[in-house]
């Protein structure tokens, strides 16, 4: 999670969106500035800041 928040770059980002998902298939798309980037996986769609939210609230649950 750390690579995608801090990274500048968009292949690390890439890389470490792939390494969330694990084994799971996903898809990528861009369509537009207000969305950015989208990502589905399994008939859902989230922006990538979604994503980001989500795991700050699990990693919050799991240290409780």
């Amino acid at each position: 999670m750390n690579t995608i928040k801090t990274s500048r770059n968009l292949l690390n980002i890439l890389l470490g969106v792939s390494a969330f998902y694990g084994k799971s298939s996903f898809a990528l798309e861009w369509l537009d500035d207000d969305h950015e980037l989208i990502i589905s996986s399994d008939g859902n769609f989230q922006e990538l800041t979604d994503i980001l939210n989500d795991c700050d609230f699990f990693q919050e649950q799991v240290q409780l």
